[in-house]
This record gives structure tokens, C-alpha cells and sequence, in this order.
């Protein structure tokens, strides 16, 4: 695969690049067995140090142009750099016997690219600094003039699989958020609520905890049957028909994990409108054994356990095991007859492998299962009610006639309570659990002029839930549901492997999601240990079908200017089914099943132009889609609205996103600076909402989605990360979005796309040093805020999330084998919710997130 090596090679650069340094002293006449692939310069140098126990410095900029041969030999270190190094005009002199400079020639009659004399020189740090000048006298004139020597190193570059291709970030034409390995474990990152407000212009949301949710950009998710943005893990294609599947999955052993904005429909295909979600798990590692343990004790008698493994069973095959427990009490304890907490008793696991079976076969693999066990939600009521004081009324008097108080003193609300937890009162126990195995398999081959991919993917994941729906201490309503999900996902992908300013990738895919849900309302009388008469039976059925080829091309037009630009063609079969009773006793009926098929066409063009080496500006088009369905079968035909009299459709068509975006990429004050920023409009077309209410005697309930008139959004978002000294590192995002609907039913005029928080916004600081030879400190402090939002069309006070700001803090300490971490989350004990859901006899409870605070102890071997 080509990969455009020269652009803003400062996203990376250094001064000086020390690739390894250890103890050992590398002899220059020791042959070594080297087996490098045809890569990047700066890849294959790396390599060469690695395996040769050699220092080798390089200007990142003096061979970011070049493309590497491939090395299969017995071969000295000189040796070996001579063969990389052909045709480039450069070459590499010895700093001492065990440390290498990648320079331009000089005419130097005395210039040295023999092997040095045996003379050591002891002081590491003293070698460093001569490194230093050494690079900075020996490049070439040109290059000194346009570096400027610092003691503060360069940001790290970041690797991106955006465009299906290996890439600095800083070179990809659209808006991404990357949090490697590094944040995440910085973030305590077990699950996506750790880091969804890290992203600009992301709303997360949660209903309970089966209900997690996430949008990007405004898109809308109040109606659709199918997910607004699409989720891939190592590059299978998952969540098409819901996302919740994925997203209540824990983060654990993830390499890094990549949020792109705006429509995807030309790289990931159908359900990405408002953008992808792309997690990347740690990959085996063939050169050396490690051990990571983390023990992880907080508020509410919350463990953690976790493990890492890495085997290296030969130079050509090794596996990565890890696994975790999680266990916590919970914030929220039942006081009724129920009893339970909102507790959590999680395990999870995954085996992964790698097999270079022969110079060009790679063979991946990975396995995972989680088994997630959970109370209660972390909710409390809130003191308010939908439709004011009649209402309120109106459920005091209820439960006045149970026999009941609504200010009962052994009930909390959340505005009351704050986040440190409270009470309830049910008389029926809540209980989630949720299974889920997933599976990958990789096949890589590469030929001379292309590389040839194998991808499947395939997910399993059931959830059994109990919940108490009024939730209330009196005879009152329980439900027992289930999902059951299966996704099937194929790419065979082929993409260049050659030198030159033009290369593509293309490929075919396949994909299967099948989600059969259902469940049963029952009520009765206070005996808990009685029979409750079925109230509401419902059975509902979705699935998606997809086929599609696509292709991208990248195609540097001028030095300065390049175009990455491409198309998917789809063909879709989606199924949408229901099959409700609300009389007591009744069967439920056979499901409906209403099913559609579509042919979907999705360009992307965009266009990116170097300021400079470290700089540059893009400009991009793209478009996606998410698949229409079958409405409810039972509601279809003439009905009685709250609006008045209508039709309910037969089929909601699909929704459809176009996204006009501009940025700036840049690297700034000698790499130690990165700056992001994009302006974008997006339009929508035939927006799946959700209709009116049906409020006919016998579907009073029922409701119905149809296809709003348009919509957009528009905004942008800004990011910037910082290294302000080699131990001190400053990050800052914000991202605003005004996002509309128009012509939705029953509803005239513009109206705010509902659940969407306008503004986000969140700056961190982090700082390490040195405490003495052995310790080193370290500091993180950072602070989210996130805009109110309603959470239904309009600005009822009733269905508001309150805009709220939370701060983070953790110090520790570690040595390099060991570091031990105090945190605080919520330091100010901010009272917020994410998410809320209505009750039968209580008005709403809230979702929120809890002050936490605790200990963590990582030991690396």
C-alpha cells in the first residue's frame, strides 16, 4: 500500500529521533539475519536499530520521501543501511560504536562510514547532547535553515487506518479524534461514557444500562429503526441495526481508538450519517514477552482486576491474552421489597494471535467473550413531571390510593441527593445481563505491486433484563424482555504496494445483522412472590442485508496538492417487523414482517493542499445514508393523532446526509504544537423521525415514525494538543453544532434536533517528572462541559438534560516496573444526568454519573 510519505513530516518531526537505546554495546561487524518488508524509510530504519541494538538517529524530514527496498539477508548493520539507503543521496556516519546519524553527504575528506574504534563513551546523556549537534552541523544546509533546535522533543506522531490505509493523522482530508492507548489508560477508560465526552461535538446519551448511545454532529436519534453512525472494530463492520451491542461492551486492551466525523457512506457504508466510530485492539507482538497487571479499588467497593500477556512463540507467531473482572456495590440501593443495588459483577476476556506463516502470508486472529451482570440503573427520580403541577397532582393522588406517599423520606431525587448516590423504592428487582462473544480473522498476502486483505468479522450478543416499570413500592407494572444479536461481516479489500504519487485500495463486502427482540409487561397485586397477569406482549424483528464494492484513489497531483477520492455502491435488503397486544390474557401475534430493498450510490471527494512541510488545508465532499423500513404493521392505515386525523405510512424511506467540509492541519513551533480544525454543513433528506402518538381506544399507546421533510446541521470543531515542555502536555477541544428538523409531522416550522447538545467543549493538562533516579511523578487535571439539550422537539423544561461541567483529577507515581494512581472524578460533586427515562407512578428517573474516587496500581513486566 502506498502511503504519501512527504507531507508535514514535522507531525513527527525531531531533531534528533532516538529509535532504541540499550545497554548493550552493538559490535559493526556482527551479521544479523534481516527479514524487512518493502516499507516506509523511516520504518525499516527503525527495524534495523531494533533488531541491532543500535542507536540510529534521523531528521524525521530528510527521509520521509523515501521508500524502502526489502531486506532479506545475513547482513552487517552498515551493510544493511547501505542497501536501504541506495539511490536516496543519503548516507550515515558513525557516531560511536553503538549510536548511527542518518545525514546528507558532505565533501568532508575525513568523514567517517567505517566502524568506529572501540573507544566508549560513558555518558549517555553527554552522547545524547553530541547526537544532537552532531545532526544539526551534518544535515544539509537547507534542512538546518528550517529547523529551529529546541530542548523540547516533538509531539508523537499518530497512525490512523481512516482511509483503510496506515497514515499520520495529520495527512488525512477529515475531521478525526484519535485517543491511543496512553489516554485512555489515563482516562481509566473501561467503558465509552470514560471517553465520549472527550470527542467534540459528540452527544452520549443513556437511558439505562442496556441504553447507551452516541451521535455525532447533530444527527438525529429521536425515530429510525436502524444506527446513525456505524461502529467497526478492527475493520469489521458491526451496529448496523443498533449500536447498543457494541457500546456496552468494555474497553479493554485497545491500541487506540478513531472517531471520524461527518458521513462515511464511500469507506464504511450504510448507518454512518453522522460518522464512525473505529476501535483497533492491541495487536501481538513477535519480538518480546510483557506482562501489564492493573488492580484498581474506588467508591462504592469498586474492583477492578485486569492482565495483560504477550507470548512470543517465534520470530513468526505469537499471542496477546488479557482479561478483567469488575465488581462494584453501586450508588443506588433499593429500599423496597425488592431489594438490590445498582451493582455490576463484569468479567471479560480475549485471546488474539499473529502468524507470519510465510514472508508475504499474514495471518490474524482474535477471539473475545464478555459476560456483563448488572443491578438497577444508576438513576434517581427528578422532582419534576411532564405537563406540570396537574400532573404531579394527579400521581400524588395515585399513590395516595396505594396506600403510598410520593414524598416518601426513604425515596431520593437526584436534585436532592446530588451524584453520591441515594435511594429507591420498588417492589420488583431490576437485573441486566448481557453475553457477548466476537470473533476476527485476517488474511494478508503481499505480491510486488498490491497486497490482497481477507476480513471477517463475526458478533453475538444477548441481553435478559427485569425491571420495575412504575417503579414503585405498590402493585404496579414489571417487564421481562430480551434481545438476541447476530452480525456477519467479509471484506476482501486489494490496495497498491508501489512508489509512485498514485495509489488506491478497493474491495468488496458483505454484511449480515439480524436483531429478534422481545418481551412482557405484567402486573398484579403487592404479593411479590404472586402471579402477575399479562398486561402488554411484544415481539419485534430487524435486519439488514448488505453488498457492496468500493474504491478510493490518492493521487498526489502536484507536489503540494493531492486528491483522495472514491465511491460505494450498495445494494440493501432491510426487514422491519412488530407484533404488540395490550389485552390481558392474549396471545401475541405472529410478527408482520415488512421488508425493502435499495440501491445506494456514495461519492467522496477531497482535496488537500500543503501550506507547507507542516501545514496544510483540505476541502471535502462526501455523502451517506441509513436504510428506510417497514413502519409498525399494526399502526399503518388512517388513525386519530394528537395533531388530528392521519395516514400512517406503510414504509419509512431512507435517510439520507450530505457533508460539505473545510479544515486546516497543521504542525506548529517545531512539532510541538497540532492543530486541527473543520467548518462543516451537512443536509439531510427525509429524516426518520418519530410521529404522534396513536390515541385510538385500543393502540393508545402505539407510536409511529415517518420521513421529516429535511434537516441540517452546521458547525465545527477545533482541537489542539501541546507539548509545552518535555514533561508538560496541554490538550483542548470545542465543537458547536446547530443542527434543525423541518416538516415533521404534525409539527410546523424549524425545530431543534432533539437530544443534541449544541456546545461541548474539554482542556486537559497532564505533567511527568523526574522525583528522583529511580520515581517519576505525574499529574493529569482535566475538565469537561457539555450545552443542555432537550430531549424531544421543543424546550419543555420536562424533557431537559441540563448543561453541566465536570472536573477530573489524578497524581501518581511509578518507576518504570510499577506506578501507583489516587483519582478523583467529579472532583466538585457537579449534579448532572445523561440521560433520563419516564415511569408509570414516579414521573422520570434519571440517569447520572457518580463522584468516584479510588486507587490504581499497573504493574509492567
Amino acid at each position: 500500500m502506498i502511503v504519501r510519505l512527504a507531507s508535514r513530516s514535522a507531525a513527527t518531526a525531531v531533531s534528533i529521533a532516538l529509535l532504541t537505546a540499550t545497554p548493550c554495546v552493538a559490535q559493526a561487524d556482527a551479521v544479523w539475519n534481516f527479514k524487512l518488508p518493502a516499507q516506509a524509510l523511516a520504518d525499516s530504519l527503525r527495524a534495523v536499530g531494533g533488531q541491532a541494538s543500535t542507536n540510529v538517529f534521523f531528521e524525521p524530514k530528510l527521509v520521509a520521501d523515501y521508500q524502502a527496498p526489502a531486506l532479506d539477508a545475513d547482513l552487517t548493520v552498515g551493510e544493511a543501511l547501505g542497501q536501504l539507503l541506495n539511490g536516496t543521496g543519503l548516507t550515515f556516519r558513525y557516531l560511536d560504536e553503538n549510536t548511527i546519524a542518518i545525514v546528507r553527504p558532505l565533501p568532508v575528506a575525513d568523514a567517517k562510514t567505517t566502524a568506529p574504534s572501540t573507544t566508549k563513551i560513558k555518558n549517555r546523556s553527554v552522547l545524547a547532547s553530541l547526537s544532537a549537534f552532531a545532526l544539526s552541523v551534518l544535515s544539509a544546509p537547507t534542512h538546518a535553515q528550517q529547523s529551529t533546535t529546541t530542548d523540547v522533543a516533538p509531539l508523537d506522531e499518530v497512525i490512523v487506518t481512516a482511509q483503510k490505509r496506515s497514515e499520520s493523522v495529520m495527512d488525512v482530508p477529515l475531521s478525526i479524534t484519535t485517543l491511543g492507548a496512553v489516554e485512555l489508560e489515563a482516562l481509566r477508560a473501561q467503558n465509552i461514557e470514560d471517553f465520549a465526552f472527550e470527542i467534540p461535538n459528540a452527544t452520549f446519551t443513556s437511558t439505562g444500562t442496556a441504553s447507551p448511545r452516541v451521535v455525532l454532529r447533530g444527527t438525529n436519534n429521536d425515530g429510525g429503526r436502524f444506527s446513525p453512525i456505524a461502529v467497526t472494530i478492527d475493520d469489521s463492520s458491526f451496529g448496523t441495526v443498533d449500536m447498543r451491542p457494541i457500546l456496552q461492551s468494555q474497553v479493554f486492551d485497545v491500541e487506540r481508538i478513531e472517531v471520524l466525523r461527518g458521513p462515511q457512506g464511500t469507506l464504511t457504508g450504510s448507518s454512518s450519517l453522522g460518522g464512525t466510530l473505529n476501535i483497533i485492539t492491541a495487536r501481538p507482538n513477535t519480538e518480546e514477552f510483557s506482562f501489564k497487571g492493573t488492580l484498581d479499588y474506588g467508591r462504592f467497593s469498586t474492583v477492578l482486576q485486569k492482565a495483560v500477556v504477550n507470548v512470543p512463540v517465534s520470530d513468526t507467531f505469537a499471542f496477546r491474552t488479557v482479561a478483567y473482572t469488575e465488581s462494584s456495590d453501586g450508588a443506588v440501593r433499593n429500599v423496597g421489597p425488592g431489594g438490590g443495588t445498582s451493582s455490576k459483577n463484569n468479567f471479560g476476556a480475549r485471546v488474539s494471535s499473529v502468524w507470519q506463516a510465510t514472508e508475504d502470508l499474514e495471518v490474524t486472529a482474535a477471539l473475545s467473550y464478555e459476560d456483563l451482570r448488572y443491578g438497577m440503573d444508576t438513576a434517581l427520580y427528578l422532582d419534576r413531571f411532564p405537563g406540570g403541577n396537574a400532573a404531579a397532582t394527579q400521581t400524588r393522588a395515585t399513590l395516595a390510593g396505594l396506600g403510598g406517599n410520593y414524598y416518601d423520606d426513604q425515596v431520593s431525587f437526584i436534585e436532592r441527593a446530588g451524584t453520591n448516590g441515594g435511594n429507591v423504592k420498588v417492589d420488583d428487582p431490576t437485573t441486566h445481563r448481557i453475553d457477548t462473544l466476537l470473533g476476527s480473522l485476517r488474511l494478508k498476502y503481499q505480491f510486488d505491486a498490491a497486497n490482497v486483505e481477507l476480513i471477517y468479522g463475526h458478533l453475538e450478543n444477548s441481553l435478559k433484563g427485569s425491571q420495575d416499570v412504575d417503579y414503585s413500592e405498590f402493585a404496579g407494572i414489571r417487564s421481562h424482555y430480551f434481545w438476541d444479536n447476530r452480525s456477519d461481516s467479509v471484506e476482501l479489500r486489494l490496495s497498491s504496494n508501489s512508489n509512485g504519487a498514485f495509489s488506491w485500495v478497493t474491495g468488496v463486502t458483505y454484511g449480515d445483522d439480524r436483531m429478534p427482540q422481545g418481551g412482557r409487561v405484567g402486573r398484579g397485586a403487592r404479593d411479590y412472590a404472586g402471579t402477575y397477569a399479562l398486561l402488554q406482549a411484544f415481539r419485534t424483528y430487524r435486519s439488514v442485508e448488505t453488498k457492496a464494492v468500493f474504491g478510493n484513489i490518492f493521487w498526489d497531483i502536484a507536489p503540494r496538492l493531492h486528491l483522495s477520492a472514491g465511491a460505494r455502491f450498495t445494494e440493501l435488503t432491510s426487514v422491519f417487523g412488530n407484533a404488540a397486544v395490550f389485552v390481558e390474557g392474549a396471545p401475541v401475534p405472529a410478527i408482520n414482517k415488512i421488508s425493502g430493498t435499495l440501491e445506494q450510490f456514495d461519492p467522496r471527494v477531497a482535496l488537500s493542499f500543503d501550506l507547507n512541510d507542516d501545514m496544510m488545508l483540505y476541502a471535502q465532499y462526501a455523502t451517506g445514508f441509513r436504510p428506510g423500513y417497514g413502519n409498525n404493521p399494526i399502526v399503518v392505515g388512517p388513525r386519530q393523532t394528537l395533531a388530528g386525523p392521519a395516514v400512517v405510512p406503510g414504509t419509512v424511506d431512507s435517510e439520507y446526509a450530505t457533508n460539505y467540509e473545510v479544515g486546516f492541519k497543521g504542525m506548529l513551533f517545531d512539532g510541538r504544537l497540532a492543530l486541527t480544525a473543520a467548518l462543516f454543513y451537512m443536509d439531510y433528506d427525509d429524516l426518520q423521525v418519530t410521529g404522534s402518538q396513536i390515541v385510538d381506544p385500543v393502540l393508545s399507546f402505539f407510536s409511529y415514525d415517518v420521513n421529516a421533510g429535511s434537516g441540517r446541521s452546521q458547525g465545527f470543531e477545533l482541537e489542539a494538543t501541546a507539548r509545552v515542555s518535555d514533561g508538560w502536555r496541554l490538550h483542548s477541544a470545542v465543537g458547536y453544532v446547530d443542527a434543525e428538523l423541518e416538516g415533521v409531522q404534525g409539527n410546523a416550522g424549524r425545530f431543534d434536533s432533539p437530544g443534541i447538545r449544541p456546545w461541548t467543549a474539554n482542556v486537559s493538562t497532564s505533567y511527568e517528572r523526574a522525583i528522583n533516579d529511580e520515581y517519576t511523578g505525574n499529574f493529569r487535571l482535566g475538565y469537561n462541559w457539555q450545552h443542555r439539550a432537550y430531549a424531544r422537539i421543543g424546550t419543555n423544561r420536562a424533557y431537559e438534560l441540563p448543561e453541566f461541567g465536570v472536573l477530573n483529577l489524578s497524581a501518581g507515581v511509578s518507576n518504570g516496573r510499577w506506578g501507583l494512581t489516587a483519582y478523583m472524578d467529579n472532583v466538585t460533586d457537579e449534579v448532572y444526568w445523561i440521560g433520563y427515562a419516564g415511569t408509570d407512578l414516579r414521573g422520570t428517573k434519571a440517569v447520572f454519573v457518580p463522584r468516584t474516587f479510588g486507587l490504581r496500581l499497573n504493574v509492567t513486566l
